[in-house]
């Protein structure tokens, strides 16, 4: 039955990592297409910090901070109830202006609205609660490597948290996205001309997404393999 099982999730595995793949490559080229447009001037002159500040403040989220992230990839809207959360701009984006900061600052003022304003149950939050649950589930598994069978149910219901997280996160990326971008229209901070653009390069950010998700459920088959593979190994030793 065991060995059954290690065939099963390996030829699930496949259509993950193959489809993972295939999107891995389409997103390069997607950049690679924009990137000769990443710091083209804007037609609204802004900084990102201040397109953030200018969306919040028109949005009565005049307490939540915009600060600088210490890294190039520090680019996310930390959600706190009570409109106390914070928006982090990397150093490329918080003091300068360009098509991509447009993009980029759009997409985390759509995090925070769709926060505070448009989901009665946050999408982000069970996002988040969801990944903590499945990260238990993963230590779990570890401790429970030498009890017969125990771990292989641990491991196996750990996917079900880890999809409603992959699910909830597309689902919030998506609408921040939308979120952003009717920003930008409705405080005239972009024209047509960079409209294009703006979608083009969050929707490149949204495929990044689904394929890391993708090749993540690919990682989680082969880990269902592996720990399968220890179960055999315990009952050879009985």
């Amino acid at each position: 039955m065991l060995t059954v099982l290690i065939y099963i999730f390996s030829v699930l595995s496949l259509p993950f990592g193959v489809v993972s793949l295939l999107l891995w490559y389409k997103h390069r080229q997607w950049r690679r297409k924009l990137e000769p447009k990443f710091n083209q001037s804007t037609f609204c002159r802004r900084s990102g910090s201040e397109i953030v500040r200018t969306i919040l403040d028109a949005n009565q989220l005049n307490e939540l901070p915009v600060l600088q992230g210490l890294h190039s990839k520090d680019n996310f809207f930390s959600p706190t109830q009570g409109k106390h959360g914070k928006v982090y701009l990397s150093p490329e984006h918080y003091n300068y202006q360009s098509l991509r900061t447009l993009a980029v600052a759009a997409h985390e003022c759509g995090h925070a609205i769709n926060f505070y304003f448009k989901q009665k149950v946050s999408y982000l939050k069970i996002s988040q609660i969801a990944y903590i649950i499945f990260y238990i589930f993963l230590v779990s598994v570890v401790f429970t490597l030498r009890l017969f069978k125990i771990n292989i149910w641990l491991y196996f219901i750990s996917f079900f948290p880890y999809l409603v997280s992959i699910v909830f996160r597309l689902l919030e990326e998506n609408k921040a996205t939308y979120q952003g971008v009717k920003m930008l229209e409705k405080y005239n901070l972009i024209i047509n001309e960079e409209k294009d653009f703006v979608k083009q390069y969050l929707n490149s950010n949204f495929l990044d997404y689904v394929y890391k998700s993708l090749f993540g459920i690919f990682g989680w088959n082969v880990g269902m393999v592996l720990v399968i593979i220890n179960n055999i190994s315990l009952l050879a030793k009985k």
